[in-house]
Formats: structure tokens, sequence, C-alpha cells
């Protein structure tokens, strides 16, 4: 059924009310793998690490299939 992960971020909000934010959310938490998958999507590799060539050529591909099917 793949993976779950989630993100969220406040900016600028009271104290209270991110208390109350994260008291709903934590039920609903993703699983471990899916916080590992959040971490990969929002870190990618940086150039020099070892998977950097293949991830930018995973990504060109990805984004050349996008602008071929909205150029349709």
């Amino acid at each position: 059924c793949g993976s779950r992960g989630g993100y969220y971020e406040l900016i600028n909000v009271d104290k209270d009310v991110r208390m109350q934010l994260n008291k709903l959310i934590s039920p609903v938490c993703s699983t471990s793998w899916g916080q590992a998958v959040m971490d990969a999507i929002v870190n990618p590799p940086e150039e020099g690490k070892p998977s950097y060539k293949l991830y930018e050529q995973e990504r060109t591909d990805v984004l050349n299939q996008l602008r071929e099917k909205a150029s349709l």
C-alpha cells in the first residue's frame, strides 16, 4: 500500500496553539519507515555523496517525463 509520511511546519504561531496541534497530530504520526522516507524527500543527497549521481539522474528523468506529459 506504499509509504505514509507527513510534514508540517509552524511559523509565528502561538505556543499554546502549537501544543494543541501537536496533541492532535501525535496519534496519527506515521511509522518510522514513513518518517525515514520523508527525511529522504526533504534532505536529498548532496553533491559529492555516493548516491548523488544516481539521485540526480533519477530526478532528471522524472522531471523530463513530467515536462513531456505536460506538453501533450
